[in-house]
């Protein structure tokens, strides 16, 4: 009877244990300004789906907003983090269920779209676009926020590594850049 006592006991407490431990790990991974995956662990998720399904169509996209640069260091922290809080919220609400987001830099986004071929692809980020073209009100700070998005997108294909569709992504999101700015 001690012995189950005690051990009912143990396996009660290493579960108890363990649970923050996966809590801690879970934060790691978590971008603590947007509440999306960092950049890290993004990275990571898209190597891992390009180890375990080389032969699987997905797309991904790098989305930049260009109208966060200027107020990075002049927007308070907490009115910074309720805009990207906004702009997490837009892309959430324009993509699937299954689709992952990623913070990818101070002022990018990355997502990651498991079984999507081209065309549908471009009506997503189509979609995205329109929606984040919409300026963006944060009125504790009175200010009004257009949000000037550029995107760049990639159909992965041909076995390609992962540094390859990386860098694709960004030089399309580069010609997006320069096609803008005509």
């Amino acid at each position: 009877v001690i012995g189950i006592v005690i051990g009912s006991l143990f396996a009660i407490l290493s579960e108890q244990i363990r649970i923050p431990f996966e809590v801690y790990r879970q934060r790691l991974n978590i971008d603590s300004m947007t509440g999306v995956y960092n950049s890290r662990y993004f990275r990571r998720i898209t190597e891992e789906m390009i180890a375990e399904n080389p032969d699987k169509n997905f797309s991904m996209g790098v989305i930049e907003i260009n109208g966060l640069r200027d107020l990075l260091e002049s927007l308070p922290p907490s009115g910074l983090q309720h805009l990207l809080q906004k702009v997490t919220d837009i892309l959430r609400n324009e993509l699937r269920g299954n689709d992952i987001i990623g913070r990818w830099d101070d002022v990018s986004f990355s997502i990651l779209l498991p079984e999507t071929p081209g065309n549908a692809t471009s009506r997503t980020f189509d979609r995205i676009y329109q929606a984040l073209s919409s300026p963006i009100d944060l009125p504790q700070f009175d200010i009004n926020i257009n949000l000037d998005p550029h995107i760049g997108g990639v159909v992965y294909s041909n076995r390609i590594r992962t540094q390859e569709l990386f860098a694709k992504a960004n030089n399309s999101l580069d010609e997006a850049r320069r096609n803008s700015v005509k």
